[in-house]
Formats: C-alpha cells, sequence, structure tokens
C-alpha cells in the first residue's frame, strides 16, 4: 500500500483460492508502484498470481482484479475488500465495513482510534460463516478474524490512511514487529 505526494493511492491484496496454482511471475508488489507512479492502464495482468488493487486519484479510486479481468470506478459509500473479490461478504469484511460505518459516523476527533479498534478486532468466524479458499479447516479459522495472529504468521501492520476537507492526506501506520509491541508513525504528504 501507498499514497503518492501527487495523491495517488494504491493497495493489493492476494486473492486466496488454494485450489489454483500459483503463477510464477513477477512481485505483484510492481503493480503497486506503477499505479502510484500514475500508470492508470494495467498490462499483462495474468502474468501475476490472482490479486486485487485499488488505486487511483484519492477521490477516484478504481478497482482491478485479475481474477475477473475487470476494472471498474469504486463508487461513493462503504466497501470491503480482503482475499476474495470486492465486497465478498466473508464475516471479517461484513465486520469491517460495519464498523467503518460506525466510526465515520462518531465524532472526527475519535476517528483514528476507532478505525484502529475494528482494525485490532480478533473475533473468528463461526465455522458455518468460513470461506473456502482450499486451506485446512483449522486454518481458515485462525485466518477468519480481522487481527491474525497465529505461530508464524498473523497482521504485520495496520494502516489507517484519511484525506481530510484541505486534501491533506494523514497516513497512519501501527506495526508489530515483536508480538505486543506497538510503533505509530504519522506522515503528512
Amino acid at each position: 500500500m501507498g499514497v503518492s505526494r501527487e495523491g495517488r493511492f494504491a493497495a493489493l491484496t492476494n486473492y486466496r483460492d488454494l485450489r489454483v496454482p500459483a503463477v510464477e511471475g513477477p512481485s505483484r508488489g510492481l503493480l503497486v508502484r506503477q499505479a502510484l507512479e500514475g500508470g492508470t492502464e494495467l498490462h499483462d495482468t495474468g502474468r501475476y498470481s490472482g490479486f486485487n488493487l485499488l488505486h487511483g486519484g484519492v477521490m477516484d479510486l478504481r478497482y482491478h482484479s485479475n481474477i475477473t479481468g475487470l476494472e471498474v470506478p469504486l463508487g461513493e459509500g462503504v466497501h470491503g475488500l480482503s482475499n476474495a473479490l470486492l465486497n465478498t461478504p466473508w464475516p471479517k469484511v461484513q465486520r469491517a465495513t460495519r464498523a467503518l460505518e460506525q466510526a465515520i459516523e462518531g465524532p472526527e476527533a475519535e476517528l483514528t482510534g476507532r478505525l484502529f479498534a475494528a482494525l485490532a478486532d480478533r473475533t473468528p468466524a463461526l465455522e458455518e460463516e468460513l470461506p473456502d479458499t482450499g486451506l485446512p479447516l483449522e486454518q481458515e479459522r485462525a485466518f477468519s478474524p480481522i487481527f491474525i495472529r497465529t505461530p508464524g504468521y498473523g497482521t504485520r501492520a495496520s494502516t489507517v490512511v484519511l484525506v481530510d476537507r484541505d486534501g491533506l492526506v494523514h497516513y497512519h501506520e501501527r506495526s508489530w514487529p515483536h508480538g505486543t509491541t506497538v510503533v505509530e508513525r504519522i506522515q503528512l504528504v
């Protein structure tokens, strides 16, 4: 994920379906860089493993998936994205979008804190709500919270990007390099 000084935003998630063989291609991170540098057209996306990309100016974002081959403008409203297609109703996506809707309705001074609280949600999905992405059931359950913490794998960072009324971008990140240690960086672009 990144934000350029010119106001371009890009964020990428992998598309998780372990029944489909991985593509031996370049790093999907190159797509983020291309989008931040102003690339408006994505070429040869079939040479990458499955991904979702949000990109564009902060006021005119687009969604692209090489799973569907579609690129569409991201309309107004609250959207959710995890490791499936945009707005797929996974339990963690539904919890996150509800939390975002509630956060933006509350006091502006508390917005960042409420968003970080939503990103820290460790609630696992009920077994009957788990998606089937080809993972064993135990792993599917372990990966179902918004904030994932398992031995050897988990959430490394939570990021909140806000654009104020003056067009300034506020980038807040909390990372957990060693268990529960919290490091917060605030950067105005």
